[in-house]
Parts: C-alpha cells; sequence; structure tokens
C-alpha cells in the first residue's frame, strides 16, 4: 500500500509500518474509533521511516501493587526516537489550570496521567541504557485549545483539533525522521 506525497514533484512514499495492522483493529468505543482515525491519517502520512504501535500495555510491579495500563500511540522513528501520543476523544475540561476527562461521572486527571507516562517510559528507556529522544503528545482530535494551554500541561505537549488536521506533519516537524543507528557513525 502507498501513500502520494504532495510537492513540487509528487512522488509515492511507502505508508508507516503498524502493529498491529489498521485492518486488524476493531473499536468498540468512540475513544478507540478516534484513536484509529489518529492512527490511519499517521499511517497514511508519515513513511516507512516510521513504526506506530497502537495500544500498547504496560506494567509497572511495585511494593503496594501491580500498576497497569496502555499507550494509545506509540511513534518511533528511523533513530529510535519515541513520541507518545495519548488520545482523548470528545471534550476535555480545562478548567482549574489542568486537563480532566470525565467517563462515566468520574473525573480522570489527564496532566496527571501524561506526566507519570512520561516520566515512567523515560526511566525505562535510562535504564535499558537506550539514548533517544522522547516526546509525549497529548491528541484533541475534536477540541480546540486555544494558544495558552494550562498551567498544569503546556501548549507545546498539546495538538488539538486544528494542529490534528496535519498530524503527520507536526510529527516530523517534532520529531524528525531521524537518522537509523547503522548510519549515524558514517554522518
Amino acid at each position: 500500500m502507498r501513500a502520494l506525497a504532495v510537492g513540487r514533484d509528487t512522488e509515492q512514499l511507502s505508508m508507516a509500518i503498524v502493529t498491529p495492522p489498521l485492518e486488524s483493529i476493531r473499536p468498540a468505543t468512540p475513544g478507540q474509533h478516534a484513536e484509529l482515525e489518529v492512527l490511519r491519517q499517521l499511517a497514511g502520512g508519515l513513511s516507512d521511516d516510521f513504526q506506530l504501535f497502537h495500544s500498547v500495555d504496560w506494567a509497572r510491579a511495585q511494593a503496594q501493587g501491580d500498576q497497569h495500563g496502555e499507550l494509545d500511540i506509540v511513534v518511533v522513528n528511523a533513530a529510535g526516537d519515541v513520541a507518545v501520543l495519548e488520545v482523548k476523544a470528545g471534550v476535555v475540561d480545562t478548567l482549574d489550570g489542568g486537563l480532566t476527562k470525565h467517563y462515566q461521572g468520574l473525573a480522570k486527571d489527564i496532566a496527571q496521567q501524561a506526566q507519570w507516562q512520561f516520566g515512567s517510559i523515560l526511566h525505562r528507556l535510562k535504564q535499558e541504557g537506550l539514548d533517544v529522544r522522547l516526546l509525549h503528545l497529548l491528541v484533541l482530535p475534536h477540541q480546540r485549545v486555544g494558544d495558552d494551554g494550562t498551567i498544569r500541561y503546556p501548549r507545546e505537549r498539546i495538538a488539538d483539533a486544528e494542529e490534528c488536521q496535519d498530524l503527520p506533519g507536526l510529527i516530523l516537524r517534532r520529531l524528525g525522521r531521524g537518522v537509523p543507528s547503522h548510519q549515524q557513525a558514517r554522518v
């Protein structure tokens, strides 16, 4: 399957590599449908310099009990640099300087969730001796945020509905294609 690149010379680019394959993903909730649409857009808009991983489960053992969760979309460029995308469908509350999403009457602090994810992933990468860049991006495909962000969540780490119109371009600008590690020594 190929995606078309738009520019002076239209050329064929291969799609980003998606795991699990797009055709195997069966969304059941509005949030999962939004994640799939974001994943499709990224797959079609990024070349095979990128790998996309959807719904990545994680677990962390702690003395007070195990913690489990899921990363919505993980984008990896050719150099191994990572962008973790936390997709939130629908409306997110930006009151009181934070970001809150309501699920069946319960409020979830998105900024706290994102900070925990970022810190845990960064810690794990360092533990493994992996020297890569790590970005964490909150993706709000149905909501415009404005220019200020919130006091607990910086604007540069949010892709709102307007920026989601060219999410592959945003990823390219922020993460870059990367240089494969076997080519870095030659550069």
